[in-house]
């Protein structure tokens, strides 16, 4: 053994030295750089290497002069600022690829949250297989204390919350592209709770209004991306399948993938069902908490050639029976599909590298009602069927030259409601007589735009330029004679512009700065605009849309640092955003509820100005006795610069702590989470917001590789039975003094086969 040892060590002394002197006759050395647990390429990736610079290929691949004893510098979006030392670059030589590790600091404010575990150091936050089998894809968001989540149910369509900003002050889509519009009114359905996450492969969120390819991003994207098409020299299967079982709620999930693939051909079925039963939280009580979902989606990667390939994706929703308790309806069924075709292409020897174009469409089909509800007396029966469309496309082209990077395309995107509420009165003297409400008036919005991303890298700064310019059409196919009384004219056109500029510093290897400043402008949305006197806000009080709301503007700056160096990450980011036209409600009492017993109704409308500020902070290390340790908070300050009161629904301060051991080479990982969320003491009376406690909650889970293939996870949440709710928690419908608690103590295992 020891002789094989020390033949190995020879030859490759031997390779190494036979390649150094390659390199020195010959000069130039061509890598692959690649990034991922699919080593995927790591394309238009800026370098320097002694007097050199430049950008990877949209294959990832670099040309050097060869300097004996030279680093290479790479910094990328998706990878940071990392150097390689001279001996890594000629191992990366010999073997024709390098890897760059994925580390989270980036020339944009974007957070990716990998959802498949991959290789340690490379992921910026680890996940494991449990979160694969999350049916709802907002409450896995707020794993990361920058996202809150609005809950209606205990148990489905958490609606994200990024720093304050909500519903469509965010651009939720998935791949760039296909996105989805919730049917129900009040968001039984937000575009997160149509993700299958065990399609996704990492989400992608960035902060603020920066970021404007797939959106104006107008307080912040949320990006799930599906994994890249990965072909193989050889006919080879796929498969994986988990299951995992919590005992608060007697909750059941599966999912599973199998599939093909090829030197031409990748192909992937996907399905999952979750089902659980009403839950106990932390003062022993139950909560409404049924809930069915399922999905089965399929994917098709086609390889056109070496520089072309084709996706195509099909994904079906379903769930059912779904408890609300802060609604006065539940959920009965909720049927999506969704539809994507991605093309790309790529050219050698040109400064057009790259084209990619999308093409979508998602559906939604959503039914709810009362009769679940257990009313007494009952005196109404009511239900909504509801339907939503989505259909769009996108084009980016992608340019290199010299040392800059240009990203250029435009995008549409129609999405239409319609849906008419039947209330039929049980008691009184009005008892027989039903009345129909056009909820949505079969509202349209069609938004067509052009964008433009530049980035380049000089010697310590990278710059990145964006722009957007979108056409924003609305009308009403279907009017309502009482909402036409108040706007005659629903039909209404803006354009709206939105730019951005960030600039990095990079002062060393290890430590870094950026300041990103950026407008964007978003028009109102079907809500704001087209909602006919539902209620569908914080309080009780009916909610009628306003055609001519003016778009709301984003004014934000953003002052980041990040430090990294030797198992040491430290990142801290402010922010602060000034808010023109914000668009909020106000009660008006020249309009009359179609409800009697409704407190009022409240029309959409613009406030001269608003503030949101606050930060983020986290820190990572490693610690002795193969410990990691992770800090991570987020603080949001909202105020209604007009009045001078606080704005509503804004998350408080929250602090999470995690601890994580690897053993016996990393089979086995322990972990410790805490987490702490201060008490809100700053509320909108004006919508009667209810202050809420602080509260502690500590998780512990242990995640062991049984082998290659099996993977075994377990663990204990909220282990102290905590009882709270969270802040942005509505309570149970007609009683405000309710609050939606959280589930107590929850036990839950997980079992993964991965086919090897």
């Amino acid at each position: 053994m020891k002789y094989q040892n020390t033949k190995s060590w020879m030859l490759t002394v031997m390779a190494l030295l036979l390649f150094s002197i390659g390199c020195a006759q010959s000069e130039i050395l061509r890598i692959r750089l690649t990034s991922g647990d699919k080593n995927n390429p790591l394309e238009y990736a800026h370098f320097a290497y002694g007097n050199q610079k430049g950008s990877s290929d949209a294959q990832g691949m670099i040309s050097l002069r060869f300097e004996a004893g030279t680093k290479l510098e790479i910094s990328h979006l998706n990878t940071g600022y990392q150097v390689f030392s001279a001996q890594q670059l000629v191992e990366a030589a010999a073997s024709g690829s390098l890897h760059i590790p994925v580390t989270a600091v980036n020339l944009q404010p974007v957070t990716v949250l990998a959802l498949r575990p991959q290789k340690a150091g490379q992921e910026t936050m680890q996940v494991g297989v449990h979160e694969q089998l999350a049916h709802d894809a907002g409450s896995y968001l707020m794993m990361n204390p920058v996202i809150s989540g609005i809950r209606k149910s205990g148990s489905s369509a958490s609606d994200p919350v990024l720093r304050g900003f909500k519903y469509e002050q965010l651009t939720i889509v998935t791949d760039g592209a296909c996105a989805s519009t919730a049917a129900c009114p009040n968001r039984m359905d937000p575009p997160s709770s149509q993700v299958s996450l065990n399609m996704t492969e990492k989400v992608e969120v960035f902060k603020g209004p920066f970021a404007l390819r797939y959106g104006n991003s107008f307080g912040g994207t949320i990006n799930f991306v599906s994994a890249a098409p990965a072909f193989s020299e050889t006919l080879r299967p796929l498969a994986r399948i988990t299951a995992g079982y919590e005992s608060n709620g007697n909750i059941l999930r599966t999912e599973a993938m199998a599939g093909l693939s090829s030197k031409a051909i990748n192909w992937q079925l996907f399905g999952s069902l979750s089902q659980g039963d009403d839950y106990t939280d932390g003062n022993g009580t139950k909560v409404p908490g049924d809930f069915y979902r399922n999905s089965l989606g399929t994917t098709l990667a086609l390889a056109l050639g070496e520089q072309q390939n084709l996706k195509l994706s099909v994904m079906h929703n379903f769930a059912k029976d779904v408890d609300f308790p802060s609604l006065p309806m539940d959920l009965r069924t909720d049927d999506a599909w969704q539809l994507q075709a991605k093309h790309q292409i790529s050219f050698d020897g040109l400064a057009l590298q790259q084209i990619n174009t999308s093409i979508y469409a998602s559906f939604v089909d959503h039914f709810m009602d009362n009769r679940l509800k257990p009313l007494d007396p009952r005196t109404m029966n009511a239900e909504t069927p509801a339907t939503t469309s989505n259909i769009g496309g996108r084009t980016e082209a992608t340019f290199q030259k010299g040392k800059g990077l240009l990203y250029a395309g435009a995008d549409i995107r129609m999405e239409e409601a319609e849906g008419t509420r039947r209330r039929e009165i049980l008691t009184g003297p009005m008892a027989g007589k039903v009345f129909t409400d056009n909820a949505w008036q079969h509202g349209q919005i069609i938004k067509t735009a052009v964008f433009a991303e530049y980035q380049r890298r000089f010697s310590d700064w990278a710059l990145v330029l964006a722009g957007r310019v979108e056409l924003n059409q609305a009308d009403v196919k279907d009017p309502d004679a009482g909402f036409i009384q108040v706007y005659p004219d629903p039909a209404e056109t803006q354009i709206n512009p939105s730019l951005s500029a960030g600039l990095t510093r990079y002062w060393s290897s290890s430590l870094s700065t950026s300041l990103w400043l950026g407008r964007a402008q978003r028009s109102g949305s079907l809500t704001e605009r087209y909602i006919n006197f539902l209620a569908v806000g914080l309080d009780a009080f009916e909610m009628v849309g306003n055609p001519a709301i003016k778009a709301e503007k984003n004014n934000q700056a953003d002052l980041g640092l990040s430090y990294q160096h030797e198992g040491t990450t430290l990142t801290f980011n402010v922010f602060a955003a000034f808010l023109q036209d914000y668009v909020t409600a106000v009660k008006d009492t020249s309009l009359t509820p179609k409800i009697a017993t409704s407190p009022g109704v409240r029309r959409y409308v613009n406030l001269d100005k608003a503030l949101m500020t606050g930060f983020e902070a986290g820190i990572s290390q490693q610690l002795p006795a193969k410990l990691t340790t992770g800090l991570t908070m987020a603080y949001t300050y909202g105020q209604n610069l007009a009045n001078d009161t606080p704005l509503a629904e804004i998350p408080p301060f929250d602090i999470r702590l995690s601890v994580e051991g690897s053993y016996f080479k990393n089979k086995l990982k322990p972990t410790l989470y805490l987490r702490y969320v201060t008490s809100q003491e700053r509320v909108s009376a004006e919508f009667g917001e209810g202050t809420t406690p602080s509260f502690a909650l500590v998780d512990v889970a242990l995640d062991y590789r049984i082998s290659n293939s099996f993977r075994l996870k377990a663990g204990v949440k909220n282990l102290l039975d905590e009882a709270y709710y969270e802040h942005l928690s509505r309570a149970f419908s007609g009683k405000p003094d309710m609050p939606l608690y959280a589930p107590g103590r929850n036990v839950f295992v997980t079992l993964n086969y991965t086919l090897p």
